[in-house]
């Protein structure tokens, strides 16, 4: 049955109009028409690592296949995909992102996938480049200059065996504007290499979940120190949840002076605001902290740090003109001092545990301490109150337990030792950038990329966590070293 010819138009006029609604609608959409635009700015984008331009794919069997031809055809926030191999040839030449929320991203198939034993030198005219899942196999310089640089989920391995070389190096002393860098959930590892991560001369770098081992084979020929993670004369460098392990060789230079290393003197540079947040250093040669910097800068703190199984002492320091304060610190079975303050500036130590040292612990304000290997009378300091920390609540390395004296023995009755049980800044921001630094909901634990950083240490030496074969290496080794097995398949690493 056939409509009148009055309701036909009626509906030609009514599907007009509702089209007319519509375009109206999808234009002011893509203009951003509205009241709440135009009382608010945009907020900032959250750094992604979603490709935002062309996806590309270099390798054999590509349209591209080389790594170079690859390069060649992007264009600025375009991704390159490197299919899995090994590859003798640089990374070079790659177009600069055009902000936070278009990084040109260079990344491998699958993660560790992709092999590169060339030299990488990224120049000081890069900008606003992201690098995820490859492993740089060389002993041949990585030296990273530039702004607005990540990599995520890389591994580097290797160094020369001499000469101020290290496994990797952020800055130099030509050029003062390398700045925003992050490595986030990569590791440094292998023979060779003065430090095996060196931030020199540049402002504003995070270094998130980086895991180091020295395996030794660098030696020098006028004293150069070695150590793993090295600061020098840099400014505003945060370090969250870093973990130095393992590093107990005795093939070492005579001159290794730390797992962590903060350096600074005259130069370009002052060492100024310098954060080590919840970072570790457990089972090392040297000391776990070294501080030396006569260079006038300011700022230098330690939150929720791990000093474990040292055979030369926990935190020493020596011509230093930073005041340093230390919270929630937890040292312990380390061979010499628990801190040793050869500067000239202040050391406040807070909410901190220690016990099993070689030598007298600590000069400053500390508040709960414990040793059965030395004299009490000689620590000094206000607040001081003697535990033993294995029975009053330290269980795990980690966490102080809920329900044992050290979980109110801090400060305004807070927690006393290292927690070190949440992630540190959100994944994948800058120096500066929205709770960059702040500590996240999500757990720490297990550790991520645990397995993938145990198969490429193991191809070096299997001591150490390398050693385990199971599914949680560096997760049961640290949650373990106290003696209390663990499931982490099923154990609440919350605090409990």
């Amino acid at each position: 049955m056939s409509l009148p010819v009055h309701d036909w138009a009626k509906r030609r006029l009514l599907i007009a109009s509702a089209l007319l609604a519509l375009s109206l609608l999808s234009c002011a959409e893509r203009v951003h028409i509205g009241p709440s635009d135009i009382s608010a700015p945009e907020p900032v984008p959250a750094p992604s690592t979603t490709p935002v331009g062309a996806v590309l794919r270099a390798g054999p069997g590509q349209i591209y296949p080389t790594i170079a031809a690859g390069i060649a055809a992007m264009s600025s926030g375009d991704t390159l995909i490197i299919v899995n191999g090994t590859y003798h040839e640089q990374i070079a030449a790659v177009p600069n992102g055009s902000g936070p929320d278009r990084y040109t991203t260079i990344k491998a198939e699958s993660d560790g996938g992709v092999v590169l034993t060339k030299s990488f030198l990224l120049d000081q005219a890069r900008s606003y480049i992201s690098f995820e899942g490859l492993k740089f196999d060389t002993t041949e310089n990585k030296q990273v200059l530039g702004n607005h640089i990540r990599f995520m989920r890389c591994a580097f391995k290797g160094g020369q065996a001499g000469g101020n070389n290290g496994n990797v190096t952020v800055g130099t002393n030509d050029y003062n504007n390398t700045q925003y860098i992050l490595f986030e959930d990569s590791w440094m590892y292998g023979a060779g290499g003065r430090y095996k991560l060196c931030i020199y001369n540049s402002d504003k770098v995070v270094l998130r979940r980086v895991v180091v081992r020295d395996d030794g084979g660098w030696t020098s020929d006028n004293s150069d120190p070695e150590a793993g993670i090295t600061v020098y004369q840099s400014s505003n460098v945060s370090i969250q949840n870093a973990l130095v392990i393992d590093s107990d060789l005795g093939t070492y230079d005579n001159d290794n002076v730390g797992a962590f290393y903060l350096t600074g003197h005259a130069g370009n540079r002052s060492s100024s605001n310098i954060e080590y947040l919840g970072s570790m250093s457990i089972n090392n040669k040297s000391w776990g902290w070294s501080i030396d910097t006569d260079d006038g800068g300011i700022g230098l703190s330690l939150r929720d740090v791990i000093v474990y199984a040292q055979e030369a002492g926990g935190l020493a320091t020596s011509n230093t003109s930073m005041d340093l304060t230390i919270q929630r610190g937890t040292f312990g079975n380390i061979g010499g001092r628990g801190i040793g303050n050869w500067g000239t500036k202040s050391i406040t130590v807070s909410d901190s545990v220690f016990w099993n040292l070689g030598n007298s612990s600590a000069n400053g304000n500390t508040n709960v301490t414990y040793s059965s290997t030395f004299n009490p009378s000689d620590l000094t300091g206000t607040g001081i109150t003697h535990y033993n920390p294995l029975t009053s609540g330290l269980l795990y390395l980690p966490r102080a337990e809920s329900g044992g004296p050290l979980n109110t023995a801090g400060q305004s009755s807070g927690e006393a030792g290292a927690q070190v049980l949440h992630q540190i800044g959100v994944s994948g921001t800058q120096w500066g950038e929205p709770d960059y630094n702040a500590t996240q909901p999500a757990l720490l634990w297990p550790w991520p990329h645990e397995s993938r950083i145990r198969d490429d240490f193991a191809t070096v030496s299997s001591r150490g966590f390398a050693a385990d074969p199971g599914a949680y290496p560096i997760t049961k080794y640290i949650w373990e070293i106290l003696g209390q097995a663990i499931n982490p398949a099923s154990f609440n690493f919350a605090k409990n």
